[in-house]
């Protein structure tokens, strides 16, 4: 048979159970912020040590890809962020930087338009 709880007892459980929830939230936006640390819809982690493929793959084709002087090797790639394109002076982009074997190892977040 289920006890009723006394008026005491339920404040105790409702508190912990807020605790709990706080906690949770906490440690998920802690999470969160460490596969993304520099910007919210890239998950540096993914993209560090992946190929452009595999980066294409999950977030779309690259809105401008950079090559050396002889088009061979791919120097870097950026995504422009949506209110770029609506007010060009407000410009961001997300950068990652390819090295010869075509594996991603630097993204950055540059002021203003990114010049190679």
């Amino acid at each position: 048979m289920i006890r009723q709880l006394s008026q005491d007892e339920r404040k105790k459980w409702k508190k912990r159970l807020m605790i709990a929830l706080v906690v949770t939230i906490l440690l998920g936006g802690l999470a969160f912020w460490a596969c993304h640390p520099t910007h919210y819809r890239y998950n540096d982690r993914f993209i560090l040590g992946n190929t452009m493929q595999a980066v294409k793959n999950r977030y779309g084709e690259f809105d401008e890809v950079v090559q050396d002087t002889h088009g061979r090797v791919i120097r870097g790639a950026y995504y422009l962020e949506p209110e770029a394109l609506c007010y060009p002076m407000l410009t961001k982009s997300y950068v990652i930087s390819f090295n010869v074997d075509g594996r991603a190892y630097w993204v950055e977040i540059p002021k203003g338009r990114w010049q190679p």
